[in-house]
């Protein structure tokens, strides 16, 4: 797969969600460089409402999952994705440090001037896999 394949099916998304995606990475296997030929793509996002009224008159799920052919994809409602920061989400602080970037319209912008992330977090996270396996 693509990034043009990967940017069309997120396109794909926003038009039947009524959304707007504002940052869309890989996570897992791909980037921390042991995938295999069996490996699915893990695509992580972020997006907001593209109605703003939405968040303030329906109820919404905060979450939009996506699966098959090959991709494991999970988006965050901007609201829930700063919740997730706040709560040292590692899958999270995955998607932001990501060195594949599918796209990115300004989340620096909003991450940047947060609180900081504890590291232990996601060390503790990885020690915890790496000592199951």
């Amino acid at each position: 797969m693509i990034k043009e394949d990967i940017l069309e099916i997120l396109h794909n998304i926003e038009k039947t969600e009524k959304i707007e995606i504002i940052y869309a990475s890989e996570a897992g296997s791909r980037v921390l460089g042991f995938a295999n030929e069996n490996s699915d793509y893990n695509i992580r996002f972020i997006y907001k409402k593209q109605d703003h009224k939405d968040y303030f008159f329906k109820k919404y799920r905060d979450v939009i999952e996506c699966e098959g052919d090959g991709l494991d994809m999970v988006g965050w409602d901007i609201k829930k994705a700063l919740n997730l920061h706040y709560m040292d989400s590692v899958y999270l602080r995955e998607c932001i440090i990501s060195t594949q970037v599918y796209l990115n319209k300004g989340i620096d912008d909003i991450f940047s001037n947060l609180g900081g992330f504890n590291p232990d977090v996601l060390k503790n996270h990885y020690a915890d896999i790496a000592l199951r396996t």
